[in-house]
């Protein structure tokens, strides 16, 4: 918070809005989710006003996470897809592969899974184009749970194993503990 105000102190309002998509952040984490939409549309802001539309397309893509982990569907897909189309215009191929990645898990939710699948398999080369461990071991974790609701569970239990292998590798406890309580649930 010290730092935003230094930025805006000093009308440095690109900084400003980094600070406040890193607070929005730092919200969703801590599951504060109307602190966290205030300060993405407060960041969303300030880089539109300094023509960033890449910082933007960050937000929409945050924005729209959010809206999703809330189930509303219709407006996240709408968030999504234009932040996507926006880090493919300006060339950030990492927030536009989140941003595929983020529409499979929204319809995972909504128990699409023929049409999760081919999204989440396309994220997963795109990180693994991109060297992104983290990325591929949540498509692989998420592949695994929409086989596990298809009845594949050998298939599910293999994803969910090879991701855990890999939160392990890069030394992410969060998501070995939810691949470890899956892999347990399931047994």
């Amino acid at each position: 918070m010290e730092a935003k105000s230094v930025f805006l102190d000093l009308d440095d309002q690109y900084w400003a809005a980094h600070c406040l998509q890193s607070i929005g952040k730092v919200f969703m984490a801590e599951g504060k989710n109307d602190e966290a939409r205030i300060s993405l549309e407060d960041a969303r802001a300030k880089f539109q006003a300094v023509d960033s539309q890449l910082g933007g397309a960050q937000c929409l893509w945050l924005l729209g996470k959010l809206l999703s982990i809330e189930g509303e569907y219709d407006q996240a897909r709408s968030l999504l897809e234009e932040a996507r189309a926006l880090s493919l215009t300006h060339g950030d191929q990492l927030c536009a592969t989140q941003c595929l990645q983020e529409l499979a898990i929204l319809l995972r939710h909504e128990e699409k899974y023929d049409q999760a699948i081919p999204l989440l398999e396309e994220a997963k080369a795109r990180f693994m184009a991109s060297q992104s461990q983290f990325g591929i071991a949540q498509c692989l974790e998420q592949l695994g749970q929409i086989f596990y609701k298809q009845g594949k569970y050998d298939e599910a239990i293999e994803l969910v194993e090879e991701a855990q292998a890999i939160y392990v590798g890069i030394g992410n406890p969060q998501g070995n503990s939810r691949c470890q309580g899956f892999l347990e649930r399931i047994a």
